[in-house]
């Protein structure tokens, strides 16, 4: 059974990609992150749109050296 995509837009989320280590949107289905990037790059999205309003997105497991507080506190 294929589940309703959601986007998240307008936020700051954490990649943990060295290169590009913040995007502000992503699409979830069935639980997986289907896709991350930037806002501007989806165009036509019909599907459940929830806005972050500028906060954080932060991996649910990450590791405990990194000190998850001061990540999310990071600008």
């Amino acid at each position: 059974m294929e589940m309703t995509k959601v986007m998240f837009i307008n936020g700051k989320i954490f990649t943990s990609n060295i290169e590009k280590k913040y995007a502000n949107a992503m699409i979830i289905q069935n639980g997986n992150i289907e896709w991350i990037g930037n806002q501007e790059e989806i165009q036509d999205f019909e599907d459940v749109v929830i806005d972050l309003k500028g906060r954080r997105v932060l991996p649910g497991i990450i590791d405990a050296h990194m000190h998850p507080l001061l990540l999310a506190n990071f600008s």
